[in-house]
């Protein structure tokens, strides 16, 4: 560790410091892995100025309440990220991986495919009935619960089986898919040829004798191993070229039926099918029943008599009465002729001939349930809003004025009722048992007085007072925050799409069999200029199992902030939709695969590489000019020097194999590499690869786990994300979660050269692209219940938007949000 110096800050001191401990770990940590080291040497990243973090971390100060991101931390604030980022990085690199040492583990099993070593799930399905499944070709298999994927090779059901690290190989076996351990699938002759190489400093300056004695005995084996491949072709040590250089489909099709479709001719019945846009509850001009007042022109109290109003000249002027059943019990005679006579004091009052109040002006039994659902009409139609409040005889306590009127403001029906009353007209109140005057709130006060949220109700007032103007996006965000937050009795599941749709134009008719959520797919639908179903497919919420309504996300990021690239076709069975339109690409889980690459041409490649491959012509034409010495010594000399350029080019063989097959990559085939738990880069592309280039580096943004610094330079950076004691902490945790916990994930893209670790309850088989948001693309990682042909959201990642050229659309498919909880033993 290095003294302090008078010229230089402490901070300065310190970063000076952890760099100079950090290269040191980081040989040391090369050297105990056993991995390829490029010969070039890549210090390790500076110590961040700035630390940034996507999304809350347990340690991490909360959002502030208006959405703001707290701004970026400076040097040494928070406990230890600044201070040991460099730290970490490097001893994160001591992650050393058996490979097909792990044969001789007594949990593996064998089997003919590949991967031919795995473990078996340490979980099992309890349900043992058969399922049926009918793929993208039509086959049909049926076969018990168990977790499989689509194979992008040839659409087949197959069993999912995931590479793990590993310690994560050597734990507890809490999964109910099969595991594997980490292979290196790199080029067999660039392992070789970075054998030499593998346990050395990465840096030359730093060898000592020792170290160049391991160089010299390690060598000749190499060269030895190498002389068997040299005569192969240059593609020999490429992967291969598949899908055009696309990344793989995901090849999926939805065979059942929606149960409500957007286009009539995909329902179960063409000609009768239901069809989302035109199935409209249609509006009123007005109240189908009124309470006239008897001798309406007289002040004193002569009662009502209810009766129908004719539509057809459907102007007369009305009160419409807003109360609630907790203080009001529409079942008690004495409740409702309370109610009644404020409601006729109220009218006599204010001069207005008649009064609507639900308890008696809904109609029949029959006619209840669609004049529910158009309560927005009457109150639309309404000269002004009255309120009747009283005590409730559940809560006795709550006894005061503004505390039994702020007790009708918590129930969800009444935001729209004064939401929707007329601002030309300030609000009465009317207390039960109060002989004195009303109480008047003036519209634009009436969310401070009466409601718990008023910073987020009052914008819903301004908008319906005509002095600021919320898109519908806005305005339907905010409607669903306020109704959310209220209580209500429920009639019907979808009461919260019901409450919300009478804010809105288009208007789904009520179906007393449609859940809460395909009430609001209904509403979604039919107001499909807003796309609102689609933005929230898009969204990750803050807590991963929280409701599938929650709207905040966890960039902060809001509905209007994304563009949906995908259209809800339909409406599935249960809590599902049709999705169409989207890009998607499978995972590959099971292990890694050489990868096809370009890196730009040179002299020195073309030269090693024509050295390269060319010695063994050399060789025998050495040896044959050698054999004819006898006759010529002219002879015998070239031989003799052919045979030496030959053994020449052998001795330097894992020199120019590095050289050729080294450097920056122009271009990759596209791959989605998934594997469970954590490994640090140089890890990870020696086994893709062969050997450690920093070719590949940790996504900035990508995830709630990425993290970025800023550089020196003021440049953007993505640091290892175990630099944060917070993503250490959980990634411990993960390693042991019970059934249904959270797990660490990684996902290499070859394409875009970025490396991200996400949480997952389980391994997503497909990243599908729904939308994007802040330059980047929104994509789904989902996985697959074959059983009912539905992907379920298990997190979303943000992806560079070139990614969408090396993606291909994937067929309508059922989306849900939540995956129900399976029973397992």
């Amino acid at each position: 560790m290095l003294e302090p110096q008078p010229h230089l800050e402490p901070y300065e001191v310190q970063i000076i410091a952890q760099q100079e401990e950090g290269r040191a770990i980081y040989g040391a940590s090369q050297a105990s892995k056993g991995s390829p080291i490029q010969q070039a040497y890549y210090p390790p990243p500076q110590l961040p100025v700035q630390v940034y973090s996507e999304g809350p971390q347990p340690s991490a100060p909360p959002p502030q309440q208006n959405g703001v991101r707290p701004a970026p931390l400076k040097f040494g604030e928070r406990s230890g990220i600044a201070d040991t980022a460099v730290t970490q990085n490097n001893n994160a690199r001591r992650t050393y991986q058996l490979g097909y040492a792990n044969a001789l583990n007594h949990d593996g099993r064998l089997r003919w495919k590949y991967p031919n070593i795995y473990q078996m799930p340490g979980r099992f399905f309890a349900e043992l009935t058969r399922n049926r499944h009918r793929d993208i070709m039509q086959r049909v298999w049926n076969g018990p619960e168990e977790d499989r994927y689509l194979s992008p090779y040839d659409g087949h059901l197959a069993k999912l089986v995931v590479q793990v690290t590993q310690d994560v190989y050597s734990s507890e076996q809490n999964s109910t898919w099969r595991r594997t351990f980490i292979r290196n699938t790199s080029p067999s002759y660039i392992n070789v040829a970075n054998f030499p190489f593998s346990t050395l400093p990465p840096d030359m300056n730093d060898w000592d004798g020792a170290h160049w004695a391991t160089l010299a005995w390690k060598w000749i084996p190499a060269c030895c191993a190498l002389i068997c491949v040299l005569a192969y072709q240059p593609n020999a040590a490429e992967g291969q070229v598949r899908n055009q250089g696309f990344y793989d489909p995901f090849p999926y099709r939805y065979w059942g039926y929606p149960k409500v479709a957007r286009n009539q001719l995909e329902g179960p019945n063409p000609r009768s099918g239901e069809q989302a846009s035109s199935s409209l509850l249609e509006r009123s001009l007005g109240p189908k029943y009124l309470c006239f007042l008897n001798k309406p022109h007289e002040r004193e109290m002569n009662g009502v008599s209810m009766r129908e109003v004719d539509q057809a000249h459907a102007d007369t002027e009305y009160l419409f009465i807003g109360y609630t059943t907790e203080q009001f019990d529409n079942d008690s005679y004495e409740d409702m002729n309370d109610l009644h006579a404020i409601a006729e004091r109220a009218a006599r009052e204010a001069q207005i001939p008649a009064f609507w109040v639900a308890g008696s002006c809904m109609g029949s039994d029959e006619e209840v349930e669609d004049a529910i659902y158009r309560i927005s009409d009457v109150m639309r139609g309404a000269h002004s809003l009255v309120i009747a409040i009283g005590p409730s005889p559940k809560r006795p306590e709550m006894n005061t004025r503004e505390e039994m009127l702020k007790m009708w403001g918590k129930r969800m029906w009444t935001l729209p009722e004064a939401l929707l009353s007329s601002a030309d007209h300030p609000i009465k109140v009317y207390t039960r048992g109060h002989t004195g005057d009303s109480w008047n709130v003036s519209k634009k006060h009436f969310a401070a007085v009466v409601w718990h949220d008023p910073l987020i109700s009052r914008q819903l007032v301004d908008h319906y007072n005509k002095t600021l103007d919320l898109s519908r996006l806005e305005l339907v965000s905010i409607a669903l925050n306020c109704l959310t937050k209220r209580q209500t009795t429920r009639y019907f599941d979808g009461d919260l799409s019901y409450a919300l749709m009478g804010l809105l134009r288009q208007r789904p008719k009520v179906d007393r069999t449609d859940s809460t959520f395909q009430a609001f797919a209904r509403l979604s639908m039919a107001n499909d200029s807003d796309m609102l179903l689609e933005r929230l497919v898009c969204m990750l919420p803050n807590d991963p199992n929280g409701h599938w309504l929650a709207m905040d996300d966890t960039w902060n990021s809001s509905l209007w902030d994304i563009y949906p690239t995908c259209q809800v076709a339909g409406m599935g069975p249960g809590d599902t939709v049709i999705l169409d339109g989207a890009f998607g690409a499978a995972i590959r889980w099971k292990a890694f695969a050489p990868v096809a690459y370009l890196t730009r041409g040179s002299w020195k490649r073309s030269a090693s590489r024509t050295l390269l491959h060319a010695s063994p012509v050399y060789f025998l034409t050495g040896a044959v000019f050698a054999s004819y010495a006898k006759f010529s010594p002219i002879y015998g000399a070239i031989g003799v020097i052919l045979l030496v350029i030959s053994l020449l080019v052998i001795l330097a063989s894992p020199y120019l194999i590095r050289l050729i097959y080294g450097g920056k990559l122009w271009g990759a085939q596209a791959w989605f590499f998934g594997f469970e738990g954590y490994l640090d880069l140089a890890t990870i592309e020696s086994s893709i690869y062969g050997s450690y280039n920093g070719r590949l580096k940790w996504a900035a943004s990508g995830s709630t786990l990425s993290r970025h610094q800023q550089n020196p330079d003021g440049e953007c950076v993505g640091f290892d994300p175990t630099a944060d004691p917070t993503v250490r902490d959980m990634l411990e945790q993960a390693k042991t979660p019970g059934f249904g916990g959270r797990k660490v994930f990684t996902l290499v893209d070859t394409y875009t050269s970025t490396v991200t670790m996400f949480t997952a309850v389980r391994p997503p088989v497909a990243a599908i692209l729904c939308g994007r948001e802040g330059g980047m693309q929104r994509a789904v990682l989902c996985s697959y219940d074959w059983k009912t042909q539905t992907l379920y959201r298990e997190t979303v990642l943000r992806m560079e938007t070139p990614v969408l050229e090396r993606m291909f659309r994937v067929h309508k498919f059922r989306f849900g949000f939540q995956r129900p909880v399976a029973n397992v033993r």
